[in-house]
């Protein structure tokens, strides 16, 4: 449906906004969208997005009014294309007319959206911030971000996160509004890969892959990745590690750390996640700093064993989820032996019947928490 002026009929308007272009923010955003439609009715949900997000087209599935908004393309383009902000600050303050419950929901902070949104939202409106990274991860991190950050934590009246690990951090940040803890279940991305087995590879081949999936960043750990695959040669395990994905830590590639792992580097549409993630018989995600990881629920489903290190939320994601281990430490012998370990028969066949109940008490806490974030429910005691 068009952009234009909204409705003041009766009833609570819930708008979602997320300006992401590609990747998890455009995902979830429209994850977040279609639990407020299931849990709301359409007719009082509203989107504000990307016009060049990966999915925007999939919001006409939901019957939503989608408005849609263009930012940048290039770092060059936050500055040229900074006219856009009062745009934008005029479109929020249409979408979420006066005289009517309005909630607004932060899907996934970006540069433009967190220096407008929180400024533009009216002061009878509620506001809720999801935040995914109460601090910014090694390596990353921008300037303007954090002015934005400081701007939507100010004018949050609820915040809802993906792990108690980030509620922690916020409570240290002394962030005063409310947080709703929730859980981050398998995102529909899922639904436009081909060739998805939900079951999985049950066994692992004569050469066992040990893959690693995703955004090649500072504190994913590729380093320790690739000192598992090193020490895993040295001592004569026929594995294969193989590292998907795309980043500035696909340096390591030309090395001879490097080496000693196939890579495939690049961007990786949807409609390939179920393929290459059924192509490891282990997800081994060796980060030294985490908040949550968005590759651990979808390995969940696909019945791929995840093995992590004990930062973060990563150690409550496998929990939750029953989906792997979780190691001592990130050293490489400690990693390999959790890997090991999830390679045997009855260790994957057991992982897999845990976490099909497990993924689908995952759905019904995340639905419960999005439920308590835009009605103002207090947390259970």
């Amino acid at each position: 449906m068009p952009g234009g002026e909204s409705d003041a009929g009766a009833g609570p308007l819930f708008v979602v906004v997320h300006l992401g272009r590609h990747g998890g923010g455009p995902a979830f955003c429209l994850d977040l969208t279609a639990e407020l439609v299931a849990l709301m009715g359409a007719q009082h949900v509203a989107v504000y997005v990307n016009a060049e997000a990966d999915n925007v087209d999939r919001y006409a599935d939901l019957g939503v009014r989608v408005v849609t908004q263009r930012t940048y393309r290039s770092a060059a383009g936050v500055v040229g294309n900074g006219w856009r902000l009062a745009q934008m600050w005029w479109r929020v303050r249409r979408l979420a007319p006066p005289g009517r419950r309005v909630v607004v929901i932060n899907a996934m902070t970006s540069i433009y959206q967190s220096l407008v949104v929180p400024l533009a939202v009216r002061r009878a409106h509620e506001y809720v911030v999801v935040v995914h990274d109460a601090v910014d991860h090694p390596g990353s991190g921008h300037p303007v971000a954090a002015v934005g950050q400081r701007l939507e934590y100010r004018r949050a009246d609820r915040a809802l996160v993906l792990s108690r690990a980030v509620a922690l951090q916020l409570q240290a940040q002394g962030f005063s509004a409310p947080v709703v803890v929730g859980a981050l279940p398998p995102s529909s991305v899922l639904r436009e890969s081909t060739g998805t087995r939900v079951a999985g590879r049950r066994a692992p081949g004569p050469t066992p892959v040990v893959g690693f999936f995703g955004r090649l960043e500072q504190y994913k750990g590729l380093s320790q990745f690739l000192a598992c695959a090193r020490e895993a040669h040295r001592i004569g395990l026929p594995w294969e590690f193989r590292i998907v994905g795309n980043g500035p830590e696909s340096r390591w590639a030309d090395t001879a750390l490097g080496r000693h792992a196939q890579w495939q580097i690049g961007w990786v549409a949807n409609a390939d996640l179920a393929r290459v993630l059924e192509g490891f018989d282990v997800l081994l995600l060796p980060y030294t700093e985490a908040s949550q990881s968005g590759v651990i629920p979808l390995a969940a489903e696909l019945g791929v064993p995840v093995v992590v290190t004990p930062v973060g939320g990563l150690v409550e994601q496998v929990s939750d989820l029953a989906c792997g281990r979780v190691a001592t430490s990130g050293g490489p012998r400690d990693l390999l032996e959790e890997v090991g370990a999830v390679l045997d028969l009855a260790a994957r066949d057991s992982i897999r019947a845990s976490a099909h109940a497990a993924i689908a008490a995952t759905r019904a806490r995340w639905r419960e928490a999005v439920k308590r974030a835009v009605t103002d429910t207090p947390e259970p005691q």
